[in-house]
């Protein structure tokens, strides 16, 4: 079992994956974050712009046969923002899961057999 945590910085976790013989990696903006010039920025820059991406989102949680090939799809995905997350997750086949700035979860039909519990907000 593995918890996956709130990035907000809360002790409960969000959801919990049954794995066995699977990669787990999560791309979140609870630890590197900080501001500049006013503005909030983080860590995880979109090489498109190269500015920090994923709007509207605070997480991403990939679970794969590799570990090296989730971490990147969870740094892919994250910088897919809120909008896109679902369409790339689902349209490559991949088991994830994303927290949306207002704490909602959202998950490719592919994470379904890995979730054992997921919280849902009132």
């Amino acid at each position: 079992m593995v918890a996956v945590e709130d990035p907000r910085g809360g002790d409960a976790p969000v959801a919990v994956l049954a794995l066995t013989d699977r990669a787990c990696t999560t791309s979140s903006l609870r630890l590197r974050r900080w501001r500049v010039g006013g503005q909030s920025v983080h860590h995880l820059v979109d090489p498109r712009d190269g500015r920090p991406g994923g709007s509207g989102l605070l997480a991403v949680t990939v679970v794969g046969a590799d570990p090296a090939v989730a971490e990147v799809w969870s740094k892919v995905i994250f910088l897919a923002g809120r909008r896109d997350a679902p369409r790339l997750a689902t349209g490559k086949g991949l088991a994830a899961l994303w927290i949306h700035t207002d704490g909602s979860l959202g998950l490719s039909p592919m994470m379904g057999r890995y979730l054992a519990w997921r919280y849902d907000a009132p």
